[in-house]
């Protein structure tokens, strides 16, 4: 059983802030997933540049929260129905994942560099309940729009290598 029922205080706020957002709909309210012990917020994501082969006009997301919001863990996962099938770069392994849940494994890597080692007052992210959904939905969608351009990866930008993977007759890996 859940100690979890109501999204806080926070959460709300920081769902109200996407609300008129251009390119942002809100398919479905907070719902607590006792699983993984995350609010979890489903939404489409529209942008405004051309589709291509691999990247959809729309798409529906499932953005995972911790209950500590607007601290901790904050990522966008592909839904497997409507969602991106594709892994492009700064993005997670986009597999399939597990059978019981609606989403892939694919989250985009829209944190800062600086986040990832705990360096908070060195992080660009904003860290207040009004702001920080919102600018990981912005992100998402600048993101969105640079994979249908194929502009994820810079000239010059560090070569990044790909997450372990693997497959029936295929094993690749990095250290």
């Amino acid at each position: 059983m859940s100690e979890q029922r109501e999204p806080s205080e926070a959460l709300l706020a920081g769902r109200r802030a996407l609300e008129g957002i251009k390119g942002v709909t809100l398919l479905e309210d907070f719902q607590w997933i006792e699983k993984c012990k995350r609010w979890c917020l489903r939404c489409r994501l529209r942008i405004d540049g051309n589709e291509n082969a691999f990247v959809p006009k729309e798409t529906d997301w499932h953005v995972l929260i911790e209950p500590s919001y607007p601290w901790g863990y904050l990522r966008l996962y592909p839904s497997k129905e409507r969602g991106m099938i594709h892994t492009f770069p700064h993005q997670w392994n986009n597999a399939e994942g597990e059978k019981d849940v609606p989403w892939g494994e694919g989250f985009l890597c829209l944190d800062t560099a600086v986040y990832a080692i705990g360096r908070h007052g060195f992080d660009e992210q904003p860290y207040e309940p009004e702001t920080r959904l919102l600018w990981h939905m912005q992100r998402a969608l600048e993101w969105l729009e640079a994979a249908s351009k194929d502009q994820l990866l810079s000239p010059g930008e560090p070569f990044e290598l790909p997450q372990f993977h693997s497959g029936e007759s295929v094993v690749i890996g990095f250290n």
